[in-house]
């Protein structure tokens, strides 16, 4: 029988799972949002990224700052360091284990 502890410790993994699905989706949302625009010939990609932060600051009920937090985090953790990505995917780190060598590998 599990203790206290290992329930909240299966709780964090699937945070942790649920965390790198997560970034992993709204890098797919942005690439396709840019595509869509790209296809429409639309040429304002300043204007359309910030449409995408809106978009999913206002869906996960999150200021525009940290929705571009979450985009960039994503498309670096997606496009140069997936390594990361499928750690956190497998909990084998937390969510902020992820944000902290995505920060301290972006410096570099």
């Amino acid at each position: 029988m599990p203790d206290a502890l290992d329930l909240v410790v299966e709780v964090a993994d699937m945070m942790a799972v649920f965390a790198a699905q997560r970034l992993a989706r709204i890098d797919a949302m942005r690439r396709d949002a840019l595509a869509d625009a790209a296809r429409d010939g639309r040429e304002l990609t300043e204007v359309i990224e910030r449409g995408i932060r809106l978009e999913l600051a206002a869906a996960l009920r999150i200021t525009e700052h940290a929705a571009a937090d979450l985009l960039s985090r994503a498309e670096a953790l997606v496009h140069r360091y997936p390594t990361v990505l499928a750690a956190l995917g497998r909990a084998v780190i937390t969510e902020r284990h992820a944000e902290i060598l995505v920060d301290g590998l972006e410096l570099i």
